[in-house]
């Protein structure tokens, strides 16, 4: 696990929803590789305002993972 203390907060702009389904694409297989100690997994804080893309996001990046069926908003979750 990473030290805490090297953790950052990056911030994203982008400007349609191919692009964000684009990252999730390209963010999942990282989350889904093992890491150093063999588990495999990340935590991802969103933060925006209404409307900001944070579900289309989170529906993205979980149907690149393989989720299949219904996912509700992690907002309203």
């Amino acid at each position: 696990m990473p030290n805490k203390d090297k953790l950052k907060e990056i911030t994203l702009y982008l400007k349609d929803e191919d692009s964000t389904t684009l990252l999730a694409e390209h963010l999942a297989p990282l989350i889904l590789s093992p890491g150093d100690d063999g588990s495999v997994g990340a935590h991802i804080h969103l933060k925006g305002d209404l409307g900001a893309g944070k579900t289309h996001l989170a529906r993205s990046l979980l149907r690149a993972c393989g989720v299949t069926g219904r996912i509700k908003s992690p907002s309203y979750a």
